[in-house]
């Protein structure tokens, strides 16, 4: 019997050194985890490196630390939350905001977030770039200095390429412009010159002609001589019709050249800045055009 009752001392108090071993150890796991935070936590708070401060004083501030531990860890952490600024991530197209971005990575490739969802987000005071990465690989990059402190601090990163805007398909129809919209491109207004002072042109021709066919009627209708002496009173009537008939066909020979002039030199869709003036110059005696012009 006495054999009996010194086995069941023995394994009862093996049993109870099994189960508190592991506690015990727990326990000073837990006390080298708070000192090494309460120092880490200190000096990164003095370096700046905010974010991983506030890591490691949140784990000194647990219950499971000493009493003044937990107080000094919790007063650093609200002075690290007071000092660590934040920012906003944004992104644009050329058709407006967007949205369709994977991830933005920190500095060197260090992932920062997976999507723009507006929410202010900690970052260390000092100089960063930050990378934007589209659905389709487009990267954009923006460097930008952070100061202490600093919230919502607002980054935004422009992409250019039309594949990036959220309204852009690949049967998309074209602008409709309205009918009252203030002006016609420049090169429709020119064309459209042209063919009207070679329309004026021809008119002017035409009626050229009409005066010089109604010179030659009142001419044979006067019984002139050889010497080209009329009947008088009928010389006049000749003499304006012809004056008439010369001035149709220069003018119209003119407004016909600058007409095609315009048409052809002036200015397009891949000149957009070349400017041409074409003014025709009629007399008595004949006629001309001057072109003169800017070419870039």
């Amino acid at each position: 019997m006495r054999c009996s009752a010194f086995r069941l001392a023995t394994m009862v108090l093996v049993g109870a050194c099994a189960l508190t071993a592991p506690a015990a150890t727990a326990r000073a796991d837990d006390k080298e985890a708070c000192a090494a935070a309460y120092a880490a936590g200190q000096a990164q708070r003095d370096s700046g490196e905010f974010t991983r401060a506030h890591e490691s004083l949140a784990v000194c501030a647990k219950p499971v630390c000493k009493d003044w531990m937990v107080a000094e860890c919790t007063r650093w952490l609200d002075d690290v939350e007071r000092r660590q600024p934040t920012v906003v991530l944004f992104a644009e197209g050329v058709h407006g905001e967007l949205v369709d971005i994977v991830r933005v990575d920190l500095d060197d490739g260090k992932p920062f977030a997976k999507e723009l969802d507006g929410r202010a987000l900690a970052l260390d005071p000092g100089r960063h770039t930050l990378a934007f990465v589209a659905s389709d690989g487009t990267k954009v990059s923006v460097t930008k200095v952070i100061a202490e402190g600093q919230k919502a601090v607002a980054i935004k990163a422009s992409f250019e390429t039309n594949a990036l805007a959220p309204t852009a398909t690949s049967d998309a129809t074209p602008a409709r412009v309205d009918a009252g919209s203030s002006a016609a491109p420049p090169s429709s207004r020119w064309r459209t010159a042209g063919w009207i002072t070679g329309g004026v042109g021809v008119a002017a021709l035409a009626g050229g002609a009409i005066f010089g066919l109604l010179a030659l009627n009142r001419k044979s209708s006067s019984h002139c001589d050889a010497s080209n002496v009329c009947d008088p009173g009928s010389a006049d009537g000749i003499r304006n019709a012809a004056l008439l008939s010369d001035l149709g066909f220069v003018a119209g020979s003119v407004l016909l050249a600058g007409g095609a002039a315009i048409l052809l030199f002036g200015p397009g869709k891949s000149a957009p800045r070349t400017g041409l003036g074409v003014a025709p110059v009629v007399a008595t005696s004949g006629g001309g055009v001057v072109i003169g012009g800017r070419f870039q």
